[in-house]
């Protein structure tokens, strides 16, 4: 029967099955697996890590912006800004960035289904005295806290904390995300992706240390040793002294062993001496572990990027699949089915729990209603972006587009994989460009 490349033997193949399926079924492995092993896979696991980040970044960039109907100037302590932009504003000077707090709650959420992350308001921070704004959004180490309510709903969070012990944080304060178990579909805890990979990273980190195992052996050999299993010796202790048992008389054990065990320990090139009565041999290794373990290991690494959605061809090197390399429409379907309600949940509870309070806090409780949308940041394809952005800067070229159109050359800014200009600095650009004109007009 002929075996081909990275397809495994059939006994190796049914052995790889049997493995894996009680894995899965193991529920010590799987339903009971804790918050503290699933962040250990995170960090250890190169193939796992890599899925978990990847499913998370996805999903960061499909937030979208913010956006507010209400074109109407509000007197801020910053100038007259519309609620698009004071809102804007505060993500730009908050402690970290948007971004930046969505990815990490994002990633814990795939990684262990949930993620809880503090919000801080301030009206105290400079050049904005008396203005509620966003100070920073924490996000908490999610085994340093529970959560706790009554009658099935959870109305805070018991967060321990090194220097203050245990306190309550209230639900009013938080940022919650997660995804809802099939079975318990209430459960604040939810249900972590990568519970789906947890199965193939304890076979792979077994299938390792047999591989290592074996390379050691075969690069070592093999030791025969042949004698009398009558014989015994006195047994001694690290440092010579003879071990005497329960009544005082010095213990034995077959000389066999004994021998053995030295035998073992000197497997490092040590000298080892044996009796007359003993026979040794020693059978040289071959070398190499062959390559059903190579292929073992390759196919573990394969069924973690499915165990994700994610097409192995990704992060895959070589010239032969750089065609297939990127996503097609069929990846990006399954990819973004996953993420749709994370990000979904995301953008609701950036609107209900940051927005929404700041809003109302500043600009009078008749916003507390009417509190903007985040645009669906859709994905495109590399050429399809090039293709908007060389038609907007021909459009302007053209002059069909004002070259001083805002909105237009943001898009070719994020098209071009650039970060959007706010109104505030794009007013200042144009103002520092007309001050150097008329300043060499006047040389």
């Amino acid at each position: 029967m002929q075996i081909l490349p990275y397809q495994l033997a059939p006994e190796l193949d049914e052995l790889y099955h049997q493995f894996t399926t009680e894995l899965i079924e193991d529920s010590t492995l799987t339903e009971l697996a804790t918050t503290e092993q699933l962040i250990r896979m995170y960090k250890l696991c190169p193939y796992n890590g890599l899925s978990i980040r990847f499913l998370a970044l996805r999903a960061a960039g499909a937030l979208g912006e913010y956006n507010h109907n209400e074109k109407k100037l509000f007197i801020t302590s910053s100038g007259n800004k519309t609620l698009e932009e004071w809102v804007k504003s505060n993500f730009q000077t908050m402690r970290g960035s948007l971004r930046q707090s969505v990815k990490k709650m994002l990633t814990q959420a795939v990684c262990v289904g949930y993620s809880v992350a503090e919000i801080v308001n301030t009206a105290k921070m400079p050049g904005h005295y008396g203005e509620w704004r966003l100070w920073k959004i924490k996000v908490l180490n999610p085994c340093r806290y529970t959560f706790a309510g009554k009658d099935g709903e959870w109305d805070r969070i018991i967060y321990k904390s090194r220097r203050r012990g245990e306190y309550p944080i209230p639900r009013q304060k938080l940022l919650y995300i997660y995804i809802p178990s099939i079975d318990e579909p209430e459960n604040p805890l939810g249900c972590a992706l990568a519970l789906r990979g947890y199965p193939y990273y304890i076979a792979r980190q077994l299938a390792l240390k047999n591989w290592s195992d074996r390379l050691t052996r075969n690069a070592i050999g093999t030791t025969v040793i042949k004698g009398d299993s009558n014989i015994t010796v006195t047994e001694k202790d690290i440092l010579g002294n003879t071990i005497l048992d329960s009544v005082g008389k010095p213990k034995k054990k077959p000389a066999l062993e004994h021998h053995v065990k030295k035998a073992a320990e000197a497997r490092d090139g040590s000298v080892l001496g044996l009796p007359k009565d003993f026979d040794y041999q020693h059978f040289p290794g071959t070398g190499g572990v062959g390559a059903d373990y190579n292929m073992a290991l390759t196919r573990y690494v394969d069924d973690i990027w499915i165990a994700y959605g994610i097409p192995k061809t990704m992060f895959q090197e070589g010239s032969a699949i750089l065609g297939q390399a990127g996503l097609n429409y069929g990846h990006r379907l399954v990819l973004d089915a996953q993420i749709e309600d994370m990000v979904e949940m995301m953008r609701n509870q950036l609107l209900e729990m940051v927005i929404r309070p700041l809003l109302a806090a500043n600009f009078g409780i008749k916003h507390q209603d009417d509190f903007g949308t985040f645009k669906t940041n859709t994905f495109l394809p590399p050429e399809n972006a090039q293709m908007r952005a060389n038609l907007i800067s021909s459009g302007m070229l053209q002059g069909i587009i004002d070259p001083n159109d805002l909105a237009a050359i943001n898009q070719f800014r994020k098209d071009a994989g650039l970060e959007p200009v706010s109104a505030e600095d794009y007013n200042q650009q144009q103002i520092r460009k007309l001050l150097e004109a008329q300043a060499q007009q006047q040389q």
